[in-house]
């Protein structure tokens, strides 16, 4: 699970291959993603009882797009700074 601030890679795998390679920050966190899921709550295609999530990532193009957390990879962990 990524946290705001994550710094973060569109993995190689990813179906719209135009984002592949992209760096991006995640500014939001959506929600978790069920339709991959059977019942019991297990993953049909990788069966693993991970439910995945997807996340807002502003991508350095400043774009932001959501991506599920099955197509990132993390580069760097945010750290929250006292202000």
């Amino acid at each position: 699970m990524y946290d705001l601030g994550d710094l973060v890679i569109v993995t190689e795998d990813c179906p719209l291959n135009y984002f592949a390679g992209n760096i991006g920050i995640v500014n939001s966190r959506l929600g978790k993603d069920y339709t991959m899921t059977n019942e019991e709550g297990y993953n049909h295609k990788f069966d693993d009882p991970v439910v995945h999530c997807y996340y807002g990532i502003m991508l350095s193009s400043g774009e932001t797009h959501i991506f599920s957390d099955k197509e990132l990879a993390i580069l760097s962990k945010g750290k929250k700074q006292n202000v």
